[in-house]
This record gives C-alpha cells, sequence and structure tokens, in this order.
C-alpha cells in the first residue's frame, strides 16, 4: 500500500464519521474506561462488516436468538435504512450514533461481530468479544496472510494504525468454527488459545436446515420466490462466485458471459453471478438466462435453492457443501494466485470437486452438469463435508448460545 493510499485508509473513518482527529486521546480514555463499566450479561449486542451491513454469522445468530426470555439480543448499526428495516420487522435495533446505541454497547456483556468490535463501537466494547468470523479459510488470513496490513514492518504504520485505527491488532475472547480441522489454523491467524475457539457451527449455515424469519432483510425474497418457481418447473440453478485477488485482477475479465447466456438458454437453465464486495461487473450488457446479484447482497437465503456452485479460492464452497451438492472450480490464476497468497491447505487435496484451469474446460464441465452427469465427485464431497463440518443440523445458533448463556 503506498504512502497516498495508506493515507487516506487512515482518515477514512473521520471523513465518514465527521471526527475530528483532536479528539483521537478522548475515544482512547474512552475505550479505557469502557472495561470498567458495569456490564448486564442479558445484554448481547452484535454488528456485521463496519456496521454497514445484516449479513454473516451477526446476523443468524441475532435472528435466532429473538423470543429468548433469558437475553436481550440488539442490533448496532450505522445504516439509517437498516434501523429503519429491523423495526418494521420488530426487531431490537439502534444506530451506533444514537445516545441509545452508545449506552447499550457501553453497558452489554457480549458483543457479537464478524470483522472487529468496530463493527459495533470499538469504543465501547468493553464487553466479552466474540469474533464470529466470515469463513473457514483456505487462505491465509489475519496474523498468517503476509498481505494484512497489520503485519507491516514499517514501524510508522504500525503506530499510526495502533493511533487511527486501534482495532486492526484487537485481541478477541472467542471465535468459532465449523470443525476441529481448522482449529489450529484459526488460532494461528488469531492469536487465541485453543480453548477459545468453539467449535459450533456456522449459524448462517442454519439456513440450509430451516427457514430463519428475518433471513431475507438485506437479501432478497423476491429472487428467492422467483428461483424456487423455476426449480420447481425443472430448471437448474447454477452459481458464480468468485473472489477477490490481492493484485485486484477482475475474475469476470476471464469468462464469456455472452457464452455462458447462449449455453444456459439453449438447455433452458440459470446461471447466477455474484462478485466479490470488492469486485465490479460488466456494466451495460443484457442476458437472457444470466441473473447479476448485487455485491452487497446475503445470498445465504438463496444458497439451498442452488444446485451447483462454481468458485476458485472462495471459502463459501466450505458453507455450500454441507449439502453435498456439486463445486466446480475454476482457479484459472492458480500458479499465480499462490504467489500473492499463501494457503492453510493442498488446494488440490481440499477443494473436493472438478478443476477448469481455462473457460474452454469450464463451459465444458457445466454443459455435462446440465446434460445430466453422473457425479464423480459425490463421494469424496461426502467424506469432506464430514471433515469440514462437526454438525450438520442447523443447530449452529443454538450452541453458541447454550455455551454464552451458561459463562
Amino acid at each position: 500500500m503506498n504512502h497516498e493510499k495508506f493515507r487516506s485508509f487512515l482518515l477514512k473513518p473521520f471523513k465518514e464519521g465527521k471526527v475530528l482527529i483532536l479528539i483521537r486521546p478522548i475515544l482512547h480514555l474512552l475505550r479505557f474506561l469502557s472495561k470498567h463499566i458495569p456490564k448486564d450479561r442479558k445484554l448481547w449486542v452484535f454488528g456485521s462488516f463496519g456496521g454497514l451491513a445484516f449479513s454473516g454469522n451477526p446476523k443468524y445468530l441475532y435472528l435466532q436468538l429473538q423470543g429468548k426470555r433469558d437475553i436481550r439480543a440488539v442490533w448496532i448499526t450505522s445504516k439509517k435504512e437498516l434501523v429503519k428495516m429491523l423495526r418494521e420487522s420488530g426487531f431490537e435495533v439502534y444506530h451506533r450514533n444514537s445516545l441509545k446505541g452508545l449506552w447499550i454497547v457501553a453497558r452489554a456483556k457480549f458483543l457479537f461481530f464478524d470483522i472487529s468490535s468496530q463493527d459495533i463501537n470499538y469504543w465501547l466494547a468493553g464487553g466479552m468479544k466474540v469474533n464470529l468470523w466470515h469463513g473457514m479459510p483456505l487462505k491465509k488470513i489475519v496474523n498468517d496472510n503476509a498481505n494484512d496490513l497489520r503485519n507491516t514492518k514499517n514501524t510508522l504504520k504500525r503506530f499510526l494504525l495502533a493511533i487511527f485505527r486501534p482495532w486492526t491488532f484487537e485481541k478477541w475472547d472467542f471465535t468459532i468454527s465449523t470443525s476441529e480441522v481448522f482449529n489450529e489454523k484459526l488460532a494461528s491467524a488469531f492469536g487465541i488459545p485453543y480453548d477459545k475457539i468453539l467449535v459450533t457451527g456456522y449459524p448462517r449455515n442454519d439456513v440450509f436446515f430451516k427457514h430463519i424469519r428475518g433471513s431475507f432483510i438485506e437479501s432478497s425474497r423476491e429472487l428467492y420466490d422467483t428461483l424456487k418457481v423455476e426449480k420447481e418447473r425443472g430448471r437448474k440453478i447454477v452459481a458464480y462466485f468468485p473472489t477477490f485477488r490481492d493484485s485486484g485482477d477482475n475474475p469476470f475479465n476471464h469468462v464469456d458471459l455472452d457464452a455462458i447466456d447462449k449455453l444456459f438458454t439453449e438447455f433452458n437453465s440459470i446461471f447466477i453471478v455474484k462478485p466479490h464486495a470488492y469486485t465490479s461487473l460488466p456494466e451495460g450488457e443484457k442476458f437472457r438466462s444470466i441473473i447479476f446479484l448485487e455485491r452487497n447482497l446475503d445470498v445465504y437465503p438463496i444458497l439451498p435453492l442452488i444446485d451447483m456452485l462454481i468458485t476458485d479460492y472462495s471459502s463459501i464452497y466450505i458453507d455450500f457443501v454441507i449439502q453435498n451438492r456439486p463445486v466446480v472450480f475454476f482457479p484459472y490464476d492458480l500458479e499465480k494466485y499462490l504467489k500473492e497468497r499463501d494457503l492453510y491447505f493442498d488446494y488440490n487435496q481440499f477443494t473436493p470437486g472438478p478443476k477448469a484451469y481455462d473457460f474452454t474446460s469450464l463451459l465444458k464441465m457445466i454443459e455435462k452438469f446440465l446434460i445430466g452427469w453422473e457425479d464423480p465427485f459425490k463421494d469424496i464431497r461426502g467424506q469432506f463435508v464430514k471433515l469440514a463440518h462437526k454438525y450438520r443440523d442447523g443447530n449452529s445458533a443454538e450452541r453458541v448460545y447454550e455455551f454464552f448463556r451458561k459463562i
């Protein structure tokens, strides 16, 4: 990250929140004092993606804790529209800069998020911090990722981060995982002891087993209903969800969408595309059988309808295979990617599905699936599911609840 980008990165929170740098020392003092404010163990607060989203494990844990009489589950967000949507649906939510939101966070015993406590409010997060995270790792993350900003060797940059973005170096009290196979990696990445890693399963994966009230908030009920009807009519649904490249390379420059649209139209099927939050889609193109999803749309409510997933290095496949449906991997840049980003596992051994290293091969694999292949990876995927998911029952949120309720 060059000097100008780093400077912009540091000052972004102040520009967005209109916070003067001069009050930074006061905020650090507030952070210290927040740890000594008496906590209400029945008060559990939730937030996601810097306060800007209603998604991931925090969302699905929060939704499934509604109606629990021994706790009070509250969502905290920076989005006024989200405050309105959640309240209209009957959920308790506050803007994090409101007086009530500030007080709720300061008094909460348990704080659940998926990046850092800045998802809620870092300066008042004096309670027990539980990072639910956003995906079991294939690629190296946080402390183990050499490209992560927190691992910079530049002393000045580290000092500035500690002053202006201190949540970069935040330590959490607990995290969760889907299987013991990931615990060693998480302990290393997050710098926390093994006994602070809870094998509960991911609350967001509970959508594969049951309907969860409120799950279509920040998702699309209309899309779900459309896909469900089309699926009942016999149409196959294939999704392409590629991940972000540190190099900035756009995966959609490596697929021929016209050829895909022609193939899916011929087989009367549907192709769904969703870019990573930091990747853009081609603009202005019209297709008959391709549906483009917004980058920030929560796709989990529609995942149970997808017949086959195409991805590359995204951890979404680890969640998707819990239902043992086909996954095709499209690592067109594998050699280059491995030079930019280390993996925890051998790619070929930890990806239970066929590999396409160029678009022509990918198109042939898709065509085989649409024709009706005899799935050659079903048994291998089944073994992988058992390895990657200790629980496959839709009760992950309940296990998280039971653990913290008893603390």
